[in-house]
């Protein structure tokens, strides 16, 4: 497990961030002028799905004589999910939807506006962040309990994190940016430990330079211990574990002569 309690310092700091952060959100919001103006978001994921063979082909061929087994087949489908939102507060919040909207192009005929890169989970924590300019988690509430982490809602919760990340970037909205990254952060000092789960995708989607990789690497350099660096190290991208050496030798250079004495056996 690894161990981030923060210290005071840090959680004064991280507390006057969010104020702040929250206190501009107020001075500057949407007044609903044009309350009857909807938007339509629509997200589409690709689905596999796991079916039995046909029936009659397995009945067929035990009538002759070949081998019945139970064969799995696996198919991919487009699953949307729709969304509306007040095209104020999409328009408001982000120049690439204000742009998108308000055009000749498709999005700005139909007011409906695809998406085919993030997923419903990731949508409905944006559309929380627009609306309350706070995430709806359940690792951060009161009666969360730590023991339950492993179970699917957690987890899901982990990546749709880093999903709203790389979304809002997309986007050009750095307050929900702010808010994802804010509630990881949160939710590592909750649980003492870093989700590595969501890395994969982080490093898949964001590139060199991100703050949300550097934050990362930081948080790993600062708290991941050799042992778990060598129990986890499955889960870690190779361009992560490039990232975490080059930050240790850049933060880690000691004083001194390099003495081989301290490396042979017999000094």
């Amino acid at each position: 497990m690894i161990d981030t309690t923060p210290s005071k310092s840090a959680k004064a700091q991280t507390t006057s961030q969010y104020e702040g952060t929250r206190k501009k959100q107020k001075a500057d919001r949407p007044d609903f002028s044009d309350p009857c103006s909807l938007v339509t978001f629509i997200v589409v994921e690709d689905e596999e799905v796991e079916y039995d063979a046909d029936e009659d082909v397995q009945n067929e061929n035990n009538e002759t004589g070949v081998e019945s087994f139970n064969e799995k087949n696996r198919e991919h489908r487009k699953i949307e999910t729709k969304f509306i939102v007040h095209k104020e507060i999409a328009c408001h919040y982000s120049p690439v939807w204000n742009a998108a909207f308000n055009s000749s192009f498709i999005e700005g005929q139909t007011q409906i506006y695809r998406l085919e890169d993030t997923t419903a989970r990731a949508f409905k924590l944006l559309v929380q962040g627009l609306y309350y300019q706070e995430l709806l988690l359940h690792q951060l509430e009161d009666t969360a309990d730590d023991e339950e982490r492993d179970t699917e809602l957690t987890q899901s919760e982990d990546m749709s994190l880093a999903e709203l990340w790389v979304l809002a970037d997309k986007l050009s909205i750095p307050h929900i940016q702010d808010l994802a990254l804010g509630s990881i952060h949160q939710i590592s000092h909750k649980i003492s430990m870093l989700c590595l789960a969501p890395l994969g995708y982080i490093y898949d989607n964001t590139t060199s330079g991100s703050k949300l990789r550097a934050y990362c690497i930081e948080n790993l350099a600062r708290y991941l211990k050799p042992e778990e660096l060598e129990t986890f190290h499955d889960l870690l991208p190779r361009e992560l574990l490039l990232d975490l050496v080059k930050y240790n030798l850049i933060h880690s250079k000691r004083d001194g002569e390099l003495e081989v004495s301290d490396y042979m056996d017999s000094a």
